[in-house]
């Protein structure tokens, strides 16, 4: 039985997966508030993961048709992974210069500075179709010679083979110049994703340059997962 050429498959795969991207994946919503944000988009899930199935089951052929299928499922769930961004202030600026002075021996900076950056996964272990959040701490002192700070955080989550599945870039001081400030990404997950550990790299930047950066893992797991390995194969 004659199989369509593995290469022409591919390319059919990516850009089906691309326009699913573009149509609906990753169209940034409005802002909800001064401070909130997402990239939920309208992705349809099921017409994602179905015509992956296919793409998959194309290229798998023979006795590994229905292996295939699962996996080109699992590809098409990759791409409607959604990000909502939320952010809030739980410390003045008065404060955090209060908890500043007390450890720099009653001084304060010449210019700004994160004083602390604190990122973890809440849970840190879903299932396919379960939602989590990435939990930041960002604490800002404004330096004394400074102008107001600009303070951006920017998410890229990684699937378990390494490839860069969404990135979001938000402002973290949208209300205030300095103080600490709790950021949420909230992540949603589709049903039909391959298990595996998801690595959240997360950086923060001072009127634009990078000044810290975190890694968060999330650990997605579910009873009887089909074989993913090949996912590889496709590009994910």
């Amino acid at each position: 039985m004659h199989h369509p050429n593995r290469c022409s498959v591919k390319i059919f795969v990516l850009l089906l997966t691309g326009s699913l991207t573009l149509g609906g994946c990753a169209t940034p919503g409005g802002d909800s508030g001064p401070a909130a944000g997402s990239e939920s988009g309208g992705c349809n899930t099921g017409i994602a993961a179905a015509v992956g199935a296919v793409a998959g089951a194309l290229i798998g052929g023979g006795n590994n048709t229905v292996k295939g299928a699962l996996i080109g499922g699992a590809v098409g769930a990759l791409a409607c992974v959604a990000y909502n961004y939320h952010v809030r202030q739980v410390k003045t600026a008065q404060q955090v210069q209060e908890d500043y002075r007390a450890t720099h021996q009653g001084k304060l900076p010449q210019n700004t500075v994160v004083d602390r950056y604190e990122t973890r996964f809440s849970p840190a272990v879903i299932k396919p179709g379960e939602k989590t959040e990435l939990v930041s701490y960002v604490q800002i002192v404004q330096g004394q010679d400074s102008p107001t700070p600009l303070v951006e955080e920017a998410a890229t989550l990684y699937a378990p083979n390494g490839k860069a599945l969404k990135t979001l870039r938000k402002q973290v001081n949208q209300d205030a110049a300095s103080g600490a400030f709790q950021s949420t990404f909230a992540l949603a997950l589709p049903s039909g994703v391959p298990q595996g550990k998801y690595r959240m790299e997360t950086a923060l930047y001072l009127n634009g340059k990078e000044v810290a950066k975190r890694d968060t893992h999330l650990q997605v797991a579910r009873l009887g997962a089909p074989d993913t390995t090949r996912l590889a194969s496709l590009g994910y």
